[in-house]
C-alpha cells in the first residue's frame, strides 16, 4: 500500500466513522506504525483535509463556499474554453445531464442545439427556459442557497428514474489515485447518482483544480470517459493522466477542443 492509496483509506474511514480517526484504530485499518500514521495525518492536515487532534484526527468538512454568482465570474475565460470544448461533443437530440457548477452553467448557456437536458441547479434551468430547442426536466428536493441548487433523496431518486446519453460534471479537485473530488457530501451524491445513470460521463475541470484536494471522493477518475481541460494545463499533468489510462481533452484558447493522444 502506497502513501496515496493510504491517505484515501485513512479520509474513508472517517467518513464511515463519524467524521473522526483514532490514531490506535487508523493503524490497525492501515496496517502500519504509529510514526507512519503520525506523518499521514501531518501530510493530511496541510492539505486542510484533516484537523489534528488529542489521539488522532478529525474531518475537515465546512469549505467557505462563495455564493454561485460571486464563483461564476471567477476565470471566466477558461470556463468559457471548457464549456465550447464539451458542447462539441454533445450531439442533436442528446438527453444530458449537467450538475450545479459554474462550468457546466457556462455549458448550458451555449447549448443551441435541439436536446433535453436533466439538472438540479435552478441557474441552469433558468438559462435554458429560454434556450430554443432545449427541453429542460429539473431534479427537485431540498434547496442549496449558496450554490442555487436540489439536492438530498428526492433529488438523487429524480435523477436515478433518467438515462441519459451524457452528464458533464465538475468538481472542487482533482486527483491521481485520489478521483474527483468535492467539498459537500449532499452535491457529491448527486454527481453520482447522475453518473449511474449516464452512458458517457465528462468531468469539466480547469488547469488549478488538479493541484486541488478535499475530503469527499465522488468517484475514481477511471469511470470517466474523460476530462475536459483549459489551455493553460500543464502537458506534464495530461502526459501523467493520460499514462494512467484518462483520457485528457484540452480545449484550444479559441474554445475549440482537441485531444491528446
Amino acid at each position: 500500500m502506497n502513501k496515496t492509496e493510504r491517505h484515501q483509506i485513512i479520509l474513508d474511514y472517517m467518513h464511515k466513522n463519524g467524521k473522526k480517526g483514532e490514531i490506535e484504530e487508523l493503524v490497525k485499518t492501515c496496517g502500519v506504525t504509529n510514526e507512519t500514521i503520525r506523518k499521514d495525518l501531518i501530510q493530511l492536515e496541510k492539505k486542510n483535509l484533516i484537523r489534528r487532534v488529542l489521539g488522532g484526527a478529525v474531518l475537515v468538512e465546512e469549505f467557505d463556499e462563495k455564493p454561485f454568482n460571486n464563483r461564476y465570474w471567477e476565470k471566466l475565460d477558461l470556463k468559457n474554453q471548457i464549456a465550447a470544448a464539451a458542447v462539441s461533443l454533445i450531439n442533436d437530440r442528446d438527453f444530458i445531464a449537467l450538475d450545479s457548477g459554474t462550468t457546466t452553467f457556462c455549458l448550458a448557456k451555449k447549448l443551441q442545439k435541439n436536446v433535453t437536458v436533466l439538472t438540479n441547479s435552478l441557474d441552469i434551468a433558468r438559462e435554458l427556459a429560454v434556450a430554443e430547442g432545449v427541453r429542460c426536466f429539473v431534479a427537485g428536493g431540498e434547496l442549496r442557497e449558496r450554490n442555487m441548487s436540489m439536492t438530498g433523496e428526492t433529488t438523487e431518486k429524480i435523477v436515478g428514474s433518467y438515462r441519459v446519453s451524457k452528464c458533464f460534471l465538475t468538481s472542487e479537485g482533482v486527483g491521481l489515485g485520489y478521483g474527483m473530488m468535492d467539498a459537500h457530501e449532499s452535491e457529491s451524491r448527486v454527481k453520482r447518482a447522475m453518473m449511474s445513470s449516464a452512458e458517457k460521463i465528462y468531468l469539466l475541470a480547469d488547469h488549478t483544480k488538479f493541484s486541488i484536494l478535499t475530503p469527499i471522493v465522488t468517484a475514481p477518475l477511471e469511470r470517466l470517459t474523460g476530462i475536459i481541460t483549459d489551455s493553460q494545463i500543464d502537458p506534464k499533468i495530461v502526459n501523467a493522466y493520460e499514462k494512467a489510462g484518462i483520457p485528457m481533452i484540452v480545449a484550444d484558447p479559441d474554445g475549440s477542443e482537441k485531444q491528446l493522444e
